[in-house]
């Protein structure tokens, strides 16, 4: 028996082999579509992730930046209270500093840890011990409170992760002698 497909004769089994043929062109086809569209998807999601990587990068940065150059100020004025004259101008102007450090800046970038240092440095100096007992009315206390704020405020409209904000450290246990 002759059939006739495509305005060709052909017998059945012809029929059915080029009928198989076509249902596996159209189904390559199709899976050809599918695959392009889910290479499309998966390409275009991973440039979407590089993007944000790259911004989280650039935010981290400017945020880094800024800590560096306090964290730079605060060793410098530590290191001139350390070790200068509690009477010299010079140390009068690094106690002013410290606290004008304590109190703003460093509130904006300091991790944790270094927190906790700055709260150590303080009491061990008499002429500083002061900012380590305000009470919660204090203008100091709600100053130290806003930077704080201010800097959770920065974190989060920066998207800063955890390890940038927090890196903490095991701070060197000093000899008894």
């Amino acid at each position: 028996m002759a059939v006739i497909l495509r305005g060709q004769a052909m017998t059945v089994k012809e029929s059915k082999q080029a009928r198989t043929v076509d249902v596996f062109g159209r189904l390559a086809q199709t899976l050809a579509v599918v695959i392009g569209v889910i290479i499309s998807v998966m390409s275009y999601t991973t440039s979407r992730r590089a993007e944000a990587i790259a911004s989280q990068h650039e935010a981290s940065r400017s945020f880094l930046e800024l800590r560096q150059k306090y964290y730079l100020d605060t060793v410098r004025t530590v290191a001139t209270l350390a070790n200068g004259d509690t009477g010299s101008e010079e140390y009068k102007t690094a106690a002013k500093r410290f606290r004008d450090l304590y109190l703003g800046e460093m509130c904006l970038v300091e991790a944790a840890d270094v927190e906790d240092c700055m709260v150590d440095f303080a009491k061990s100096k008499a002429d500083l011990s002061d900012l380590d007992d305000m009470a919660k009315d204090d203008p100091r206390f709600i100053a130290l409170n806003l930077s704080h704020a201010l800097r959770d405020s920065l974190a989060k409209s920066w998207n800063l992760p955890e390890t940038i904000l927090d890196n903490s450290f095991v701070p060197a246990k000093a000899e008894t002698k």
